[in-house]
């Protein structure tokens, strides 16, 4: 038997409706609940050993209404209203909600949602029925979901858009000869597109309010309720920041790899030959070190980025089945970046205090028609004639 708003004479609160035993369900906004219950049990210690079924599931922590939808269930809401007695059940807009969050990780221990549960069952939200004022999950209210999302998703395109401004670094010295005086002039321009760029996506999505929380990360996040607003101010903009800062990496890479096999192909040079670099082993290794920073770039910050877009995309349009594991995905995927960009500037800070102590020059990789190296004092003289190296050197006997 299954009553979502019945009502009856005041003299049946008596009667058909009981004081709740259970002390899990005693923290309710009501005190008592009527026999049969919305799953048709006709005692409260039968419902308590159901309830207590899912103790797993409620030690988890899947959503943070579970407690409160299994109470709604087993002990539903009996009151008295102008009169007469009210009995209430749970919205299935409400247990939707609940079942969003916790089929997945059932499904994870191969249990399915339980027929009994049933949404389609119970009454929509045009009917008196429970649900929480707030359980759709609008962050747009709470001042400090507010606060929280805002620096998160201005954090995260940041993370994209300082990737396309590194990338664009790297390919006008590799693979169009600038160097690094002529990047730095830039230096501003770089900092402005950076810090301003993310601004315009967040702005617009506090803007819709549509800011959602959820339960399984305890974070907040635009869109999980609105697929478009999802892919248009979360997936597009990040997506499209790391294929281009991959494409352009890309090429630099290509560049740097070039230039190395040309200098890997050296010969014992002539008597007083003019080259446009200086090829010496000395030489190699900075260049082979350039490539492996370019590599750990890709690896270790592109990489984490395109697993969180692909994320994502999958928790856009994937299957709720696997959902927890993939929600679970961006958030280890921003903490990986932030670990390769940590790789990435610490080879920096050795590079730099390398520089400190001994005095050298860090010359930035460029082509080959431009490149520049570090002369060393090891090594065969060499002066500087314009954007060009004289070596001086003996012909082979």
């Amino acid at each position: 038997m299954q009553r979502h708003h019945q009502r009856s004479s005041p003299e049946s609160l008596q009667t058909n409706c009981h004081p709740i035993e259970e002390p899990s369900c005693l923290g309710l906004e009501y005190t008592h609940t009527y026999l049969p219950n919305v799953v048709g049990l006709t005692s409260q210690e039968e419902s308590a050993k159901r309830l207590r079924d899912y103790s797993s599931l409620l030690k988890i922590g899947c959503s943070s209404y579970v407690e409160f939808f299994l109470c709604s269930v087993y002990f539903p809401m009996c009151t008295e209203i102008m009169g007469e007695v009210v009995y209430l059940s749970p919205c299935a807009s409400f247990c939707n909600h609940v079942r969003q969050h916790c089929a997945p990780i059932m499904l994870r221990f191969n249990f399915k949602w339980p027929d009994e549960l049933n949404c389609t069952k119970l009454p929509s939200d045009d009917k008196i029925c429970i649900r929480p004022q707030t359980f759709e999950g609008d962050g747009s209210a709470n001042i400090c979901c507010v606060v929280h999302f805002t620096f998160a998703h201005y954090a995260n395109i940041g993370i994209a858009s300082w990737f396309v401004i590194a990338s664009i670094s790297w390919f006008l010295s590799s693979s169009k000869g600038w160097a690094l005086e002529a990047i730095q002039r830039w230096d501003r321009w770089f900092h402005i597109c950076a810090w301003i760029v993310p601004f315009f996506p967040t702005t617009a999505i506090l803007f819709l309010q549509a800011i959602d929380t959820d339960e399984l990360t305890g974070s907040c996040h635009a869109g999980y309720q609105d697929k478009l607003t999802y892919f248009l101010f979360v997936i597009f903009p990040e997506a499209s920041f790391v294929i281009v800062g991959v494409t352009l990496m890309s090429f630099a890479l290509a560049s740097l790899i070039r230039v190395y096999r040309d200098l890997k192909s050296f010969h014992r040079l002539p008597f007083s030959v003019v080259v446009k670099v200086v090829r010496t082993p000395a030489n190699r290794r900075r260049l082979l070190k350039s490539i492996h920073r370019a590599l750990i770039t890709i690896v270790c910050v592109a990489g984490p980025l395109l697993l969180g877009i692909i994320g994502d995309i999958w928790m856009c349009f994937g299957t709720p089945s696997t959902s927890v594991p993939v929600s679970l995905l961006k958030p280890a995927s921003m903490e990986t970046v932030g670990i390769g960009a940590g790789l990435v500037l610490w080879g920096n800070w050795k590079t730099l205090r390398c520089r400190c102590l001994s005095g050298g020059d860090i010359v930035a990789p460029t082509k080959a028609d431009s490149l520049q190296l570090q002369r060393n004092s090891a090594e065969p003289k060499s002066e500087s004639v314009g954007n060009h190296c004289v070596s001086l050197q003996e012909s082979a006997p």
